[in-house]
């Protein structure tokens, strides 16, 4: 089995998933109380990140955290609608270039597997639409029929995707010099090495010295 893993923000998506999640919760008129917790829990970690005094990892750690404590205590239902209206809004900015290499892909015969620090609810309406074989991505927990929310909930980022991906296909037969990864971004240079066709895709200017110096395919412009 060949894999062709596709990476998210920044990639697939050409921005952050979590203002524009965080902009659909004030779209749709959800909570204003929790929106203004969440902005101020968050906006004190993000300006240590716009002064260089924390990484862009534990930066987007944080955004996450609350970005899924918004959804504390809702029930599926509403989890669904909101996530089926913010993907109407987010479908026509999926840039049409990765499009193109996903449907490359499909045509060669790969199985796809989309890996994402964001919320698993957008990236499984990602792969719904573009025909992925597997979602791997940050999961709401559920406690019944609603969203429980906890401190110690799991993000993936950085090397835990790659350790996600080799854990989810531990029992399959897999040509890993022959799979194929796409990303941004630096932090995702172990998934890159975990294959023997990395793309970088718009890559930051530490991933873009790794590329350049190893030769790897560089996608540059978005397309949407």
């Amino acid at each position: 089995m060949r894999l062709a893993i596709f990476d998210f923000d920044g990639t697939l998506f050409p921005f952050e998933t979590f203002p524009f999640l965080y902009s659909q919760w004030k779209k749709q008129k959800q909570s204003k109380i929790r929106y203004y917790k969440g902005f101020a829990s968050f906006m004190p970690i993000y300006l240590l990140y716009k002064a260089k005094l924390v990484s862009s990892e534990k930066m987007r750690r944080k955004a996450v955290f609350e970005l899924a404590s918004l959804f504390n205590g809702m029930d599926m239902k509403q989890i669904e609608t909101f996530f089926d209206e913010a993907y109407k809004d987010m479908k026509d900015r999926i840039d049409t270039n990765m499009v193109k290499e996903i449907k490359k892909c499909q045509d060669e015969g790969f199985h796809l597997v989309l890996v994402s620090g964001a919320l698993k609810p957008i990236l499984d309406r990602v792969a719904h639409e573009y025909k992925f074989n597997e979602v791997i991505g940050t999961e709401l927990t559920m406690k019944g029929n609603r969203a429980y929310f906890h401190k110690n909930f799991k993000y993936i980022q950085g090397e835990e995707k790659a350790i996600a991906v080799v854990k989810k296909y531990k029992h399959h037969e897999i040509d890993w010099r022959h799979c194929r990864a796409y990303a941004d971004s630096f932090s995702d240079l172990a998934i890159m090495e975990l294959v023997g066709e990395p793309v970088a895709v718009r890559p930051d200017k530490d991933l873009l010295d790794v590329a350049r110096d190893r030769k790897w395919k560089i996608i540059d412009s978005p397309s949407i």
